[in-house]
């Protein structure tokens, strides 16, 4: 479980980021693309 939870983190971290409207000025910054 703590294997999963690590990954499900990670992957609302990004989603979070994603979806925020700071992501713009984010992606800016550091480009995951």
């Amino acid at each position: 479980m703590a294997r999963f939870r690590g990954s499900i983190t990670k992957v609302s971290r990004r989603l979070g980021i994603a979806l925020s409207p700071k992501a713009e000025k984010y992606l800016e910054r550091r480009p995951y693309a």
